[in-house]
């Protein structure tokens, strides 16, 4: 179950990454509504960093289980591919 977590924060990363862009290009159109759409931009930054933390999480569970340093490796998903 730990290492499922890794394709997910991935998912949350790409979807960060995008969000700044798609709010940008909508808000070009409804300048009305800009307190809301600053404020969900700020969910979704808090919600990656909240899916880095469970990762350091997931990553320590696997340490203590299969004794595999997964920290700073860079290729958590090549040693775990989600299942």
């Amino acid at each position: 179950m730990a290492t499922s977590v890794f394709a997910k924060d991935n998912l949350l990363d790409e979807i960060n990454g995008n969000v700044s862009k798609v709010l940008a290009e909508y808000l070009k159109d409804h300048t009305d509504s800009l307190l809301p759409y600053l404020n969900l931009l700020t969910v979704f930054r808090k919600l990656e960093r909240s899916g880095d933390h469970i990762t350091n999480i997931a990553e320590e569970i696997v340490f203590y289980i299969d004794a595999k340093v997964l920290k700073h490796s860079g290729k958590v998903d090549e040693h775990y591919p989600e299942k």
